[in-house]
């Protein structure tokens, strides 16, 4: 009898330290949690160069950056989960514009619900190039030696069209256009209109060497000033 004693006891010392040691051992881990949460974990947001499905280069990145006077940043996709890439924005030309691969970069530290920019693009069979006279334009835009016709509209807005065919639908089209939004409220006072051109036609450049029409497009690595008005 006594030697059942003693081993009921030897048993039961043995599942309390069994059972401190799980005790440390889960305090150890939740102290160990709680400092990655409190520095170690980095921040969830984008740098320039990654957002857009990374198609911006140093100059437009550094354009963004100036233009939210930030250097985190978000995307969101509409209704889609899908993120932006040149690969889908080429199959989604010639959809509803609900449908496309559109990308939506905000900022991080802004919680007003509004983009910093809004990139589209889309395949068309027609453009109009406008009179950049100063007698029948308007004093906010500016016109950019880039692909067919480029333009800015003070820092709002930007859009360029490009040679480009593409097939879809059915349809066949020869032209590409390309537009950036920004809206109201949300661009630096730093900002130009030429920042928004740097970062469409950085982006239009990589989409048309996706869509295989890199030649036809003629865009230009630099991005240079605007045109000055004729007249």
């Amino acid at each position: 009898m006594k030697g059942v004693k003693k081993s009921s006891t030897r048993h039961s010392g043995d599942s309390c330290s069994t059972a401190w040691i799980l005790v440390c051992v889960t305090t150890l881990l939740i102290s160990n949690l709680s400092a990655c949460s409190d520095g170690e974990q980095e921040d969830p947001h984008l740098t320039a160069t990654q957002v857009c499905g990374s198609t911006l280069n140093t100059s437009a990145a550094d354009a963004l950056e100036r233009m939210g006077a930030t250097k985190k940043f978000g995307e969101t996709y509409r209704d889609s989960p899908k993120s932006f890439s040149l690969s889908r924005a080429a199959k989604t030309l010639h959809v509803d514009m609900t449908q496309r691969n559109s990308c939506y970069v905000y900022k991080v530290d802004d919680d007003s619900g509004h983009p910093l920019i809004h990139v589209d693009f889309f395949a068309t069979d027609i453009y109009t190039k406008p009179d950049p006279s100063p007698e029948k334009g308007d004093a906010e835009d500016k016109f950019y030696p880039i692909g067919l016709y480029a333009k800015t509209h003070g820092t709002e807005s930007a859009t360029i069209y490009f040679k480009c065919s593409t097939r879809g639908g059915g349809n066949e089209t020869p032209y590409v256009k390309a537009t950036l939004y920004s809206a109201p409220g949300q661009v630096s006072p730093k900002a130009t209109g030429q920042d928004l051109m740097t970062i469409l036609g950085t982006m239009s450049r990589a989409l048309a060497g996706q869509l295989g029409c890199a030649a036809e497009a003629a865009l230009p690595a630099q991005i240079t000033e605007a045109d000055q008005p004729s007249g």
